[in-house]
C-alpha cells in the first residue's frame, strides 16, 4: 500500500514538474520572441533600462525551467542530489520573494517617486521619432484612463472602445518644466 503511495507522489511530482518546466520553455521562447521584435522600447522604466518585459520574462523562464527540470529528473531518477537542489531552488525563491516584499513595503515612498519622475521622463520622451513603442504605451494608456473617466461620468460610449477620431486627437499635455 505504501509503496504504492510513493509511486503515485513520484509520478506526480514527475508530472507537475515537467508541466513547470514547459511552461518555463514558453516563458523563455516569449521573451526572447519579445527581445528580438520588440526592440528596447518596452523598457518598465527609464531609470533602469535592463528592466524591461523581455529581460523579466526571459528571467523568469529560465528560473521556472531550471527548477522544473531539477524537480522533474529528481523525481523520476529518485537521485536525492537533485531532489536536494530542487528544494534548495524553491527555497531561495521563497526566500527572495519574502526579501523583496518586505524591501517593496519598506520603500514604498521611494517607489512611488521613482515611477513618479519615469513617468515625467516618459511624457518628456513622447514625441521624439526614436520612441515609437514609448508614443503607443502612453496612448494606451490615456485612452483607457479617458474611457474610465467616461463612464465614471455617465457618458454613453459607441462601444468599449473609443472611435478613430478620438483617437488620433492630441491627448498629451507638455507641463512646465
Amino acid at each position: 500500500m505504501a509503496r504504492g503511495c510513493l509511486c503515485c507522489v513520484k509520478y506526480m511530482l514527475f508530472l507537475f514538474n515537467l508541466l513547470f518546466w514547459l511552461g518555463g520553455c514558453g516563458l523563455l521562447g516569449v521573451g526572447v520572441w519579445l527581445s528580438v521584435s520588440q526592440g528596447s522600447f518596452a523598457t518598465l522604466s527609464p531609470s533602469f533600462p535592463s528592466i524591461s518585459a523581455a529581460n523579466l520574462i526571459i528571467t523568469l523562464g529560465a528560473v521556472i525551467m531550471v527548477t522544473g527540470f531539477l524537480g522533474c529528473l529528481g523525481a523520476i531518477k529518485e537521485n536525492k542530489c537533485l531532489l536536494l537542489s530542487f528544494f534548495i531552488t524553491l527555497l531561495v525563491i521563497l526566500l527572495v520573494e519574502l526579501i523583496l516584499l518586505i524591501l517593496f513595503f519598506v520603500y514604498t515612498d521611494n517607489v512611488s517617486e521613482s515611477a513618479r519622475q519615469d513617468l515625467k521622463e516618459g511624457l518628456t520622451l513622447y514625441s521624439t521619432n526614436n520612441n515609437v513603442g514609448l508614443r503607443n504605451a502612453w496612448n494606451t494608456i490615456q485612452t483607457e484612463v479617458r474611457e474610465r473617466d467616461r463612464k465614471g461620468r455617465g457618458v454613453e460610449l459607441k462601444g468599449e472602445r473609443l472611435t478613430e477620431q478620438e483617437r488620433e486627437e492630441p491627448r498629451v499635455r507638455r507641463s512646465p518644466t
